[in-house]
């Protein structure tokens, strides 16, 4: 199979810019400050996926502090960005995609990307330990 995505329409953007951010649907690339790519995805609007990744909104609560720059490319036709987001998450491997991955360990709650996860993991046991003492098991 071969499958050509387009060239990048804006590349390295910091993300505190993305009010310049058009309307337009498209892929979205999210780097770290070394210009390792962190996340991709695909949006029907740019500007407004952008930012709900950027305020940590869609379960990218944990994360969003490695978002330091992001690259995008305008596609129009939603049958295409689905295929170029599925494509790109496992040709390019971006470590903390979690969803459509198929190739590869996501690394999402890896504590070098994720620090807060093991925290919110204790926490998370903690209250189901609490919870099951009412049982009496």
């Amino acid at each position: 199979m071969n499958i050509k995505v387009p060239k990048c329409d804006v590349e390295y953007l910091e993300v505190g810019e993305y009010l310049s951010i058009p309307k337009r649907p498209g892929l979205y690339y999210f780097y770290n400050a070394q210009y390792e790519l962190m996340y991709l995805g695909k949006a029907s609007g740019l500007k407004q996926r952008i930012s709900q990744h950027i305020r940590g909104c869609e379960g990218t609560d944990d994360i969003k502090h490695n978002f330091i720059y992001v690259s995008f490319v305008y596609v129009d036709c939603p049958v295409q960005r689905e295929i170029y987001e599925t494509f790109q998450i496992n040709s390019l491997k971006p470590p903390l995609n979690w969803d459509k991955v198929f190739t590869y360990q996501s690394e999402k709650f890896n504590p070098k990307y994720n620090p807060l996860w093991n925290k919110r993991r204790e926490q998370f046991q903690e209250t189901c330990d609490k919870y099951m003492e009412g049982f009496k098991l």
